[in-house]
């Protein structure tokens, strides 16, 4: 079994914030939090690629950039580290549920 070589790539979308957790839920691409170090921020977005927009469809409860996410084959989002305020690095796990895009 050869393995499948990816020889074409197509631009999908463009990201609303820099530094942001990714993750996908219901066919859809969720982008957490981003910003910046100094100035982390707290939206979650959504992205359709059926309509090829962003909404916003949550907040995280403190700033955060630079995260990790896991969703849980029980539709929790899972958002941990990153940086939560000027050059202050958090091992905070925040859970969320019942998101919708």
């Amino acid at each position: 079994n050869t393995p499948q070589v990816i020889t074409e790539w197509t631009n999908l979308c463009d990201l609303l914030h820099k530094w942001c957790g990714l993750g996908s839920i219901n066919g859809c691409l969720l982008a957490v939090g981003g910003g910046t170090m100094l100035n982390p921020i707290t939206t979650i977005l959504g992205f359709s690629p059926i309509t090829n927009t962003w909404k916003t469809v949550g907040e995280l409860p403190e700033p955060r950039c630079d995260c990790t996410t896991v969703l849980l084959p029980t539709g929790e989002l899972l958002v941990m580290g990153g940086w939560d305020g000027p050059l202050s690095y958090t091992n905070k796990v925040w859970r969320a549920a019942n998101i919708i895009v």
